[in-house]
């Protein structure tokens, strides 16, 4: 990620947020977590579109569980 924001879509089920390397925020309507290397954050189902905004270049990993049947 780098540069402006990247909006992540409401999904049907939580996602995991991790960032690997640099420095973001997460927004969301849950409010605004500020994530740093090593960090991760879960996203519950219940949340809308998330924002991720990072501060310099971040490289982020998402991770989604499986849906149910």
């Amino acid at each position: 990620i780098s540069g402006v924001g990247l909006r992540l879509p409401k999904e049907d089920r939580c996602r995991i947020l991790s960032l690997i390397e640099g420095h973001a925020l997460v927004v969301s309507s849950f409010g605004k977590e500020s994530l740093a290397d090593g960090d991760s954050l879960v996203i519950p189902a219940a949340c809308g579109p998330v924002v991720i905004e990072p501060t310099a270049s971040a490289v982020m990993l998402e991770t989604l569980p499986n849906k149910s049947p």
